[in-house]
């Protein structure tokens, strides 16, 4: 790495893979062609640093080939079951007095992206239920991620990616991302996923 280089930005690119079989023999499978809701899944965060601040741009799950110039390893992630608080948001809006008055799901996914405060961690006894660190491959990778909950609620998991530690380089932190189960192929638009489907 340049050491003069100032990294000033900075992704993490989502990749989540079902079950073990998905990307064995050097065939991409696509999330269409597994028959049924895998019980468990593996996600893999990309790492990436940048000279300057890109444009944001939607999560796709996908791996980016044109995003991020350097790997960056050394970077701690957490992992929260946030799957409570999701249903919550659903469920009633805590910022009106009305009851029952739930957010839709992409509202409750960006309420958590952005309110992820101590009082809630506080309320819903949130820890950190994994913790990866970047390889030299700027890939942190979290394995056996469950995708429902147990009987009897069988609700599909939401988790809340939070980075948590990077090198004294690092300038800016990644954003904090929310995957909801299953996941699954998003629809391209000229090879760009647009993040409306």
């Amino acid at each position: 790495m340049n050491k003069k280089m100032i990294v000033t930005g900075m992704s993490v690119l989502l990749l989540v893979t079902a079950g073990i079989g998905i990307f064995g023999n050097g065939k991409l499978v696509k999330a269409e062609e597994v028959a049924q809701k895998p019980s468990e899944v593996t996600i893999t965060l990309h790492k990436k640093g940048f000279s300057s601040v890109p444009e944001e741009r939607p999560n796709s799950g996908l791996v980016s080939t044109d995003f991020g110039e350097e790997n960056i390893p050394g970077v701690d992630f957490d992992l929260f079951d946030v799957t409570e608080v999701y249903y919550d948001l659903i469920r009633d809006n805590p910022l009106t007095p009305e009851r029952e008055d739930g957010l839709n799901s992409a509202e409750a996914i960006e309420w958590i992206q952005k309110r992820h405060t101590e009082s809630w961690f506080l309320k819903y006894r949130l820890t950190s239920i994994d913790k990866q660190t970047t390889n030299e491959a700027g890939e942190a990778v979290f394995s056996t991620v469950q995708v429902t909950e147990e009987a009897p609620s069988s609700r599909d998991k939401v988790y809340l990616f939070l980075e948590t530690y990077s090198p004294a380089h690092i300038s800016r932190i990644a954003s904090p991302m929310v995957v909801m189960m299953p996941v699954m192929m998003p629809d391209m638009v000229d090879g760009v996923w647009d993040g409306s489907t």
